[in-house]
């Protein structure tokens, strides 16, 4: 049977339109971590904030209101993206993608090399996850 979804768990998606219930806004980049197919498709959404402490759930978000972005993800999947962790002194977390938008966003005079005996950021984790499919 053909799969025509257009997002799958764990898929990075990036919101089409606001969300204000949800306090999350248009161009903001989620990850799906639920899939409903009855009564209609929709997903539940999480989004980190840019610290890596806080999340946010949308729930029941349609497959219009978002843009899936792990289609390009999937491409590097025989690459590499893993690297040597980093962190930021105004995290609580280290970073070890590349393609992590809170690890790519950090001040260069905040960012230091290694993991600074912090946990693994939840996106990366994630991305990391989609490298191991």
């Amino acid at each position: 049977m053909l799969d025509t979804k257009k997002a799958h768990e764990l898929d990075i998606v990036e919101l089409a339109e606001d969300l204000p219930e949800y306090g999350v806004k248009r161009g903001e980049r989620g990850v799906v971590v639920e899939v409903f197919d009855e009564p209609e498709e929709a997903y539940i959404l999480e989004f980190v904030d840019k610290s890596g402490k806080a999340s946010r759930l949308a729930y029941w978000v349609k497959p219009n209101q978002i843009i899936n972005t792990s289609a390009p993800t999937r491409a590097l999947l025989t690459q590499n993206v893993r690297k040597s962790p980093w962190h930021s002194i105004n995290q609580s977390v280290h970073h070890d993608n590349d393609a992590c938008q809170t690890g790519s966003n950090i001040d260069s005079e905040c960012f230091r090399q290694g993991t600074g005996g912090r946990p693994l950021c939840q996106e990366c984790a994630m991305l990391d996850g989609v490298n191991q499919r």
